[in-house]
């Protein structure tokens, strides 16, 4: 991962390590050592999440091995043990949670039909505005004027999709997270009743019934 790639691009042989590696392994699997074990546990995730977040030096020594200088670690376990401490902490990407239910509920050709998830997309957003108070004519107004403008860069607008949807829940005091995670429990839970109107739908209409 590239969060240790410098340290062990330009730091000892790997082989080199490995007995200190075996050693700190000894400590943390000896019930009869009581130590504080871990990065977390001995308060160095601000250090080095400092540090990681610094310009890298020219002319220094390679960044993980001045992180382990700076904490009393080894470098290289430290990059190890810092990786450890993000898999457990970080949650897994909410987009990777939803491809499961996806496919599960409508199945791949459905789950990857580009125009049904534009339509499907398009409506989901139009209901959001229409909550916020958002009228039809104002709706019609920008569908006009977006669609006299040219078209957009695909990654270029999922990134103001996801600014302005932030922006929106701001304004409205709505975690845009928990809504999220709130939906998808809820959809989990209603996949019969969503494939029966997916199934009603007619056929090559962006409507959904």
């Amino acid at each position: 991962m590239k969060i240790f790639r410098d340290y062990r691009n330009h730091n000892r042989n790997r082989k080199e390590l490995e007995p200190m590696d075996k050693e700190y392994e000894g400590l943390f699997n000896n019930p009869k050592i009581k130590v504080a074990f871990g990065l977390e546990r001995q308060g160095h995730i601000p250090t080095i999440e400092k540090m990681l977040s610094e310009p890298k030096p020219s002319i220094t020594k390679p960044k993980w091995q001045s992180i382990g200088d700076a904490i009393g670690w080894c470098g290289y376990t430290a990059a190890e043990y810092y990786i450890k401490y993000l898999q457990a902490h970080v949650p897994e990407a909410f987009q990777s949670r939803v491809k499961p239910w996806l496919d599960r509920c409508f199945g791949s050709e459905i789950a990857s039909d580009k125009v049904e998830r534009n339509h499907r997309f398009l409506e989901e957003a139009l209901e959001l505005v229409q909550a916020c108070d958002c009228t039809q004519a104002e709706a019609h107004q920008l569908v006009d004027y977006v669609f006299n403008r040219p078209v957009g860069e695909r990654h270029q607008e999922v990134g103001g999709v996801m600014v302005t949807l932030a922006a929106l829940c701001l304004a409205q005091d709505l975690d845009m997270h928990e809504c999220g995670d709130t939906e998808l429990k809820r959809i989990w839970g209603k996949m019969e009743a969503i494939r029966a109107k997916q199934a009603a739908k007619p056929k090559h209409s962006p409507l959904p019934m």
